[in-house]
């Protein structure tokens, strides 16, 4: 038996190392019929900010990638001039707005059944690695034009069932 982490536990240590040295880490999921394609973060409960998760669609990933980083860095760095408060109620209140091509973000901190769905089925390594980083204390959906909501997504999950 070989002691080396296998490839996906080499790349999650990765982002582990990476969220303890900048604050936050991203993972970029593809989807597939069960699961729509996302981006979260890990780290950020470090500075006892809510984790971010964007849903998108295949050709919008690079740009959600690019979006997610620049806003955990904001984040971050806002921290620490800003009330933490303050600084996530002015981005729910505001939202965030993109161009090229154009797309208004709107952030919805998650709570109760939601916040838990969350945890459990999309930002699930925030969760995994809680003893490294810091258990999630929210969620922030990105919530968005071209895209369901988490509560879209999981009514259509349970009327797929019945």
């Amino acid at each position: 038996m070989s002691s080396f982490p296998s490839v996906v536990e080499a790349y999650e240590q990765q982002r582990v190392a990476t969220a303890k040295a900048n604050g936050f880490s991203l993972f970029a999921i593809n989807g597939d019929n069960e699961c729509p394609a996302h981006v979260y973060t890990i780290g950020l409960s470090q500075f006892k900010l809510p984790e971010l998760l964007c849903f998108s669609t295949p050709e919008m990933m690079p740009g959600t990638v690019a979006m997610m980083s620049q806003l955990a860095a904001h984040l971050v760095e806002g921290v620490k001039r800003l009330p933490r408060l303050a600084l996530v109620k002015s981005l729910i209140d505001r939202g965030i707005t993109v161009s090229d091509p154009e797309i208004h973000y709107q952030p919805e901190f998650l709570q109760g059944d939601d916040f838990v769905y969350a945890l459990q089925g999309y930002v699930t390594r925030a969760t995994r690695y809680r003893h490294e980083l810091g258990m999630p204390r929210g969620v922030l959906v990105l919530n968005h034009d071209g895209v369901p909501t988490i509560q879209q997504i999981r009514a259509a999950k349970m009327l797929a069932a019945v």
